[in-house]
């Protein structure tokens, strides 16, 4: 088993979705299955979507591009390297955007680095299965197959002492002193390190719209499974004709990024008009 924080995905597929009412009903199976008696229900069941489906189920950090990266970095080991070209580049991206952002709210830095295409440790979820759906058929990659994933997140977390019981905040204590880590504040509570089920705060664009949620990997956390995830196919010769069912259903590049390039983009589209270069 590889040694970074990773979810470990099922090794088979629950089923395939051709289509958006194959997906709906699978979905509807796996409620079936998990039977989730919970007010929150709505909250705690997150979905993601590949255009690949052989992703792996880690953040930024663990890829092997900053991997490589990472390898000049001093270090007794590989985590410990990442975790030094993490810090570099936060400190970075703080001090030359901070008149763009609020450079001592360090958890809300960090949030914003995620969506700003900065490696981290968060990997973006969402409560919404058409918004997973979307990123699963948005490229097309029409030689490969894709996936949506679904999990109760909570089940992410191991059943121990001091172990949050469910999803977290972005500034419960669990999430302000592992983040802390990545801007060289040290580590003082013997806290274990975990894969941690995140719901941030609700904002306007991209979070809202995405209806995002996040599992942060731990500087040091284990790879982890939860016996709730399921993997659902999406066959890459059905990508065309679920991205169009998706824009009927108002599901778009500007209804999920909702900012003023993608609307343009959207409207091109519309009328069949391509980007001038």
């Amino acid at each position: 088993m590889n040694s970074v924080a990773q979810i470990e995905k099922p090794a088979v597929f629950a089923s395939d979705a051709n289509n958006v009412s194959e997906l709906l009903a699978q979905i509807t199976n796996w409620h079936d299955r998990n039977r989730i008696n919970a007010a929150d229900v709505h909250l705690r069941v997150w979905y993601r979507g590949h255009s690949d489906q052989t992703y792996i189920l880690w953040p930024g950090v663990y890829r092997p591009e900053f991997t490589a990266a990472s390898i000049t970095m001093y270090g007794e080991d590989a985590e410990k390297k990442r975790l030094n070209l993490e810090r570099h580049m936060l400190d970075e991206f703080r001090t030359s955007g901070a008149t763009l952002l609020n450079p001592d709210a360090k958890v809300e830095v960090y949030f914003v680095a995620q969506h700003s295409g900065m490696p981290t440790r968060l990997l973006d979820w969402t409560m919404n299965p058409l918004a997973a759906l979307f990123f699963a058929v948005k490229g097309r990659n029409e030689d490969k197959d894709g996936e949506l994933l679904i999990m109760d997140a909570p089940k992410l977390l191991p059943d121990e002492p001091d172990v949050p019981k469910g999803i977290v905040g972005m500034r419960h204590p669990y999430a302000t002193e592992a983040i802390g880590v990545s801007f060289w504040e040290p580590k003082v509570s013997a806290r274990p390190a975990l894969v941690l089920p995140i719901r941030p705060d609700n904002q306007a664009g991209r979070i809202g719209q995405q209806s995002s949620c996040f599992t942060l990997h731990m500087h040091g956390a284990k790879p982890c499974t939860n016996p709730t995830l399921s993997r659902i196919r999406i066959p890459g010769k059905a990508k065309a004709g679920l991205l169009d069912e998706l824009r009927k259903l108002n599901i778009n590049e500007f209804s999920i990024y909702n900012d003023l390039d993608h609307l343009a983009q959207e409207i091109r589209r519309t009328r069949n008009i391509s980007k001038k270069s």
